[in-house]
């Protein structure tokens, strides 16, 4: 059963919890969910060509006719998603709030060496000393972030279900009125 409110097509954007909201859907909803991460992350952290992810994406999306849920933020791939959702969330929480959120993610991460995407994993090297940091890329990209709501709400087709979530309190609500789960011990 889907929820009429969300459709079966639907798109998270932002941070601080997307992929984590995007798990949840894809459970409760019994949809596929297309994380743009694990796309876009080769072995060894290798990135995909732009041309070469964006035919993948679209790919899967048509493979599921019943409906997907995707998460990510990609530029590139975002007008190919837009285009066929139903439904766009974006998370745009606060800095200081994504940042504690990513910072707490990515040391667990490092900590229990936890596999991601095509046997990629974060390491405390990555995360503090790299050029490549996800706490550098996020420090950098704020503005763009604390905009994400209205860049991506301006690119929404006209008729396509557009939720911005601004608060740890806002997403609280959204998983209520949608009866989602978390899973244990993620924002």
């Amino acid at each position: 059963m889907q929820s009429r409110s969300l459709g079966t097509r639907i798109a998270i954007f932002g941070g601080g919890g997307k992929t984590t909201l995007a798990n949840a859907i894809a459970l409760k909803f019994d949809l596929p969910h297309i994380e743009l991460d694990a796309i876009k992350h080769m072995q060894n952290w290798e990135e995909r060509p732009k041309d070469d992810m964006a035919r993948i994406v679209e790919q899967r999306l048509d493979d599921a006719p019943e409906g997907w849920v995707t998460d990510g933020n990609y530029q590139p791939i975002r007008p190919l998603i837009l285009a066929r959702a139903e439904t766009v969330v974006v998370i745009q929480m606060g800095f200081p709030v994504m940042f504690w959120r990513i910072l707490k993610r990515s040391i667990h991460r490092a900590w229990s060496r936890e596999p991601m995407w095509n046997g990629n994993r974060e390491t405390w090297r990555m995360t503090f000393a790299s050029r490549e940091s996800i706490l550098l890329e996020i420090i950098g990209k704020r503005k763009r972030y604390s905009s994400a709501g209205e860049t991506i709400g301006r690119d929404t087709p006209t008729g396509t279900n557009f939720v911005l979530i601004r608060s740890a309190h806002e997403l609280d609500d959204f998983y209520r009125a949608h009866g989602l789960r978390r899973p244990r011990g993620l924002p």
